[in-house]
């Protein structure tokens, strides 16, 4: 698993993956702590992950950052911390259930780390809650000296989106749908709290009040003669430094009274509202209205200035830009003065008559002084994330085209707001353009605007920038002409090409654009390997493919070989490899490429025409695309030829990688039987033996499943690692589900399957299935007899599908004799909510229902009558 573990633990979630990198995608997701100033962006991206009661006792993230951040050297410290839900995080992001700081002195680098960005690794104390919830970590970092943190995307997440939360509201929202985070998480036995060191300063104030005095004396007396029994440090353990000896005696006492009337109030610098700082408890800068900066801090610490702050037209006060806005009034900035400072005047940028001049190129522009717009413009166009419905602070701009042309215009700026724009034409009100957020932009903050407005030369044109929600800040503005298309070859297929195309051409065409190309540079031809005829030489290894420009091979595949694993061929533009082994053994085939397509392959050996294994959805390996093809641990001849043609889901193209491995016939490797045991064995030993023969290694290497069976009437569930389905049977879904009882009764139901979220996309529960109903129907799939709202009594079962759907077994009285079919949905009202996904059997046959009828399954599901 690669991890740059500090204790050993069990792993409660892997976003990581190899530490080769493979696992962690481009992209960089603000994740920070920002200083006081900036307080207000302070965001947390956080994962979702079922925990099991236990101790968090160390976590792992992939960092980076953007805009000045070198490396984690600017790093203070890393707040971990899990959460109940979004909302909770949305709230504060010091996490409900439990929070932890850990100094980046005490957190590791990882020399072994071979990807992208840097992996950090840290000792936490979380106690986490049996249940679904949600965990991030929260490096503090100074925006102004070190630029901005964030972490990775993960490519191996569980397939259900992440979450940012900003409860400042500084990027727009509290909180929002975020990519799958970069983290690892490992829950171990809790750590014996008399191993860690005492305070530095202050051990013998025992019952934390301030100071050492009688209370404390009182509290090592009811602790006399207390051992921890490493669960708990008793109360009255003090001394010896510097962890203390577990067990409260008369050195403790000593303690006390050594340090009799001592001051243990803990000092930081406190920014007062004037402008003044001074070095005071929390709770005095508090109360005197300051802005604290931290325990053990000094004035240093921060910056403390006051500036002009106008509260109206007539009205104006020097105070920092904290208390400004307590006051709901407009900071001038630092180092102004009421003295100098006309309120009554109108601030350049306030309104359309005093709007700034901007010109081709990038523009400053900050709302922060500006005043909020009475009138709320509209963005039919782009309704729906445009905001701005409530006055927001808005600045006023004035640009002059230079050209008749499209102008692309833009707020890409990654340390911006969330922004929204519109754009009048000759006067402040003939509104000809706006937008809420853009997109295709790299570099940018979450949410930004752009559009591309059709400019005439000497036209002016008045552009206002607002926010989403009432938030305001620095920006910039970009505005800068539209390139034309570039031209370049267009494909038609293998060969098929026209030149001084540009893309929009070429779309129109349906081919594939290369910009910049001349057909004459053999940008159409194909790599080889589009008939089986010409196949590329595979061999042990990766091996590069591409089916962009490949053409449709037949006849299609037989995909009742690997029914359930979503083949889906339909006439898919496809590439051959052949690979002849040098000696008989075991083969695998895979596509994982986390770069790549969803993919479907298909095996055959000796000729072109003898299928023998296909495969659309793989399973077992780390690190791939989310739907990748596998065909795992297949008997080879020594001298025969295997072709390997690859495809994609639905027809879909792109570029791969095709990886054989290979183990001799006489490597011995793990043989799993259906109780769980585990012998080495050759694979034709275990395949004598009636095991499954597992290639990835020996027994010491690999867990066995144990099979589930029945022993009643039905099958039991496809076992983790084979070809296995799992369908959606769910009264609100519109989907349901039957099995074949092929003659068989009893009064006891058992069946197996997961549970899921579909959200417009398929997500963890947030709680779990509500309620089954179960039907009985006749050989025509005419209703018998039904039983609506059955409770949820599902237990898991150990088995995790896919390393993250974990199998649940639920049981149902229900009596059952001379049906022909029985079927089995979760209820509930429709999306969003969680559905009952009823797991395949490798025997059997199913019926299934979308709504317009039953048809036949190619598979059957798990069922148990007993």
């Amino acid at each position: 698993m690669g991890l740059s573990g500090i204790a050993a633990a069990d792993v409660l979630m892997d976003q990581i993956g190899d530490m080769d990198g493979s696992g962690i995608g481009t992209n960089i997701q603000a994740c920070q702590d920002f200083e006081a100033s900036f307080d207000q962006y302070d965001v947390v991206c956080a994962s979702d992950f079922l925990g099991d009661g236990g101790n968090i006792n160390m976590v792992e993230m992939v960092l980076g950052g953007w805009n000045g951040f070198v490396d984690p050297s600017s790093i203070t410290g890393y707040s971990p911390n899990l959460y109940s839900s979004a909302d909770a995080a949305c709230a504060s992001l010091t996490g409900d259930i439990a929070s932890d700081f850990v100094d980046a002195a005490d957190a590791t680098i990882s020399a072994d780390w071979m990807g992208a960005n840097f992996l950090i690794s840290m000792d936490t104390e979380l106690a986490s809650v049996a249940g679904p919830q949600m965990f991030g970590v929260i490096p503090s970092n100074e925006f102004g000296t070190g630029g901005q943190t964030g972490i990775a995307d993960s490519l191996i997440g569980g397939g259900s989106p992440d979450i940012q939360a900003n409860p400042g509201g500084g990027f727009g929202f509290c909180v929002q749908e975020a990519s799958e985070a970069a983290y690892r998480v490992n829950s171990g036995a809790p750590a014996d709290p008399c191993t860690g060191a005492l305070p530095a300063v202050c051990n013998a104030d025992v019952d934390g009040d301030g100071s050492v005095a009688v209370s404390d004396v009182l509290e090592v007396i009811a602790s006399w003669g207390q051992t921890g029994d490493g669960t708990y440090r008793p109360t009255g353990d003090c001394a010896p430094m510097p962890n203390g000896d577990c067990t409260v005696d008369v050195a403790d006492i000593l303690e006390v009274i050594g340090q009799w009337g001592a001051d243990c109030t803990v000092y930081g610098g406190c920014c007062f509202g004037d402008g003044t700082c001074d070095t005071v408890s929390a709770d005095d800068c508090a109360a005197g209205g300051g802005e604290y900066f931290g325990d053990n801090s000094d004035c240093s610490s921060g910056s403390c200035t006051a500036g002009a702050c106008c509260i109206s037209a007539s009205k104006c006060t020097d105070v920092t830009a904290a208390a400004c806005a307590g006051f709901g009034g407009t900071y001038k900035g630092d180092g102004t003065a009421c003295a100098t400072t006309d309120c009554a005047a109108i601030e350049p940028g306030d309104t359309c008559e005093v709007a700034i001049e901007v010109v081709d190129g990038a523009n400053a522009f900050d709302t922060t002084n500006m005043t909020a717009g009475a009138d709320l413009p509209e963005c039919a166009e782009d309704a729906a994330v445009f905001g701005w419905t409530e006055p927001t602070k808005d600045v006023w701009l004035m640009w002059t085209a230079s050209e008749t042309d499209d102008y692309a215009i833009d707020t890409c700026d990654a340390a911006s707001f969330d922004t929204s724009i519109v754009i009048y034409e000759g006067n402040c009100s003939n509104q000809v353009a706006c937008n809420g957020d853009g997109e295709g932009l790299d570099g940018c903050q979450t949410y930004y605007s752009a559009l591309v407005l059709s400019a005439t030369a000497g036209e002016t044109y008045y552009i206002r920038i607002g926010a989403y929600n009432d938030v305001s800040g620095p920006g910039t503005l970009n505005i800068n002409i539209v390139p034309p298309p570039a031209p370049g070859a267009c494909c038609f297929g293998a060969g098929e090409c026209l030149d001084n195309l540009d893309s929009e051409q070429c779309d129109a065409f349906g081919g594939l654009h290369f910009p910049n190309a001349m057909c004459a540079d053999g940008v159409c031809d194909a790599a080889g390997g589009d008939e089986c005829e010409d196949a590329l030489v595979a061999t042990v290894g990766s091996q590069a493919f591409d089916t962009s420009l490949a053409t449709p091979s037949t006849p299609e595949p037989d995909d009742s070989q690997c029914a359930g694993t979503y083949l889906d061929w339909t006439s898919s533009q496809d590439v051959w490899f052949v690979w002849t082994p040098d000696a008989d053994g075991v083969a695998s085939f895979d596509t994982c490429d986390a770069a790549s397509y969803d993919t479907s392959m298909v095996l055959y050996e000796g000729s072109c025409d003898n299928q023998v294994a296909c495969n659309g959805d793989g399973t077992g390996l780390d690190g791939c695309q989310l739907y990748y093809s596998r065909i795992a641990d297949y008997p080879v001849t020594a001298g025969t030829s295997y072709y390997i043609r690859l495809g994609g889901w639905q027809a879909a193209t792109g570029s791969g990688t095709l990886t054989i491995s290979y183990v001799g016939g006489d490597a011995e490797a793990a043989c799993c039987m259906a109780d769980g045991s585990c012998s080495d064995a050759t694979a034709d030993d275990c395949a004598a033996m009636g095991g499954s023969w597992n290639s990835s290694g020996t027994c010491a290497d690999v867990t066995c499943p144990v099979l589930i069976t029945c022993d009643g009437s039905g099958y039991g569930p496809t076992p983790v690692e084979g070809a296995w389905t799992a369908g959606t049977s769910d009264t609100g879904a519109g989907f349901l589900r039957a099995a074949d009882l092929e003659g068989g009764s009893g009064s006891t139901l058992t069946v197996w399957g997961v549970e899921l979220a579909f959200n417009g996309g398929w997500g963890a529960c947030s709680g779990s299935v509500g309620s089954f109903v179960v039907t009985l129907y006749d050989a025509d799939m005419n209703v018998i007899e039904e039983q609506m709202g059955l409770a949820n009594n599902g237990v898991e079962t150990g088995d995790l599908y896919a390393d993250l759907y974990p199998l649940v077994e639920y049981n149902f009285d229900v009596a059952v004799a001379g049906a022909a079919y029985i079927g089995v949905a979760s209820e509930s009202t429709g999306e969003g909510e969680c559905w009952f996904l009823w797991m395949s059997a490798d025997e059997g046959s199913s019926m299934a229902n979308d709504g317009t009828g039953w048809i036949a399954e190619a598979f059957g599901v798990s069922h148990c009558l007993e």
